[in-house]
């Protein structure tokens, strides 16, 4: 009785403290009239650099999952293994994502392939 008591009094609160958003316009949006595929090597491009950034992103997120499985291990040796199985694969993980990069521009320099038509800028600082 005391939760539907606290859940109510919750429900009251945010719904006579939430304010309205006074919006100035709406937003437009252009659409294209047509969307067409003109050449499959950009697709293939686009896919590929997509699945590179997941892949990439994926063992950088394991990794930090793996360091915080660690902290929390507590000193328990099934933990801290797993733990060190999680950084191990992370780190593998990243070192085959930067490898298939490689390969692709070695495949795109050597053999006249474009794989990425744009070049990946490369941020600089101030």
């Amino acid at each position: 009785m005391k939760f539907v008591r606290h859940f109510l009094f919750a429900v009251v609160a945010i719904l006579t403290l939430a304010t309205p958003a006074y919006a100035q316009g709406m937003l437009d949006f252009i659409l294209p009239g047509t969307f067409k595929i003109t050449k499959i090597d950009s697709v293939i491009s686009a896919l590929f650099g997509l699945v590179l950034i997941i892949a990439g992103l994926l063992s950088f997120f394991n990794l930090i999952l793996g360091g915080l499985q660690w902290i929390v291990s507590g000193g328990e040796k099934e933990a801290l293994k797993a733990a060190q199985g999680r950084l191990l694969h992370a780190v593998v993980g990243l070192i085959i994502v930067a490898s298939s990069w490689a390969i692709m521009l070695l495949v795109q320099d050597f053999l006249g392939f474009t794989i990425i038509s744009k070049p990946v800028p490369i941020p600089v600082p101030f």
